[in-house]
């Protein structure tokens, strides 16, 4: 954790539009919008970030942003799960108006 360099990285999104990274203590698997709600449990925002092209980063480029450990609050040890939520009016399965990436889970070392 002393060396957090974790970078979330969600790629084939709509082109410059907005989105929220979260974190969630549980994992889920529940329908959310136009996709899967994976985490669960409580579910902390991180960020919301514009997309570069297709791509999302938390934490960005811009100097002085939080590292990931310290927005999430994660202690040495803990498990999470991270996901992103997209605005995204094109409509798949559902007709909402947004979507999820697939959801990651790590587990903070010393």
């Amino acid at each position: 954790m002393s060396a957090d360099s974790l970078v979330l990285t969600s790629s084939g999104l709509p082109f410059n539009s907005p989105g929220l990274f979260v974190q969630g203590s549980t994992r889920a698997l529940a329908p959310y919008g136009d996709g899967i709600l994976c985490v669960g449990g409580g579910i902390l925002r991180i960020g919301v970030v514009f997309t570069s092209g297709s791509t999302a980063q938390y934490p960005t480029s811009v100097v002085g942003a939080v590292p990931l450990s310290v927005a999430g609050f994660a202690t040495a040890g803990s498990a999470v799960n991270f996901q992103f939520f997209y605005r995204d009016s094109t409509a798949f399965c559902t007709s909402s108006t947004f979507n999820t990436t697939n959801g990651v889970a790590i587990v903070w070392a010393p």
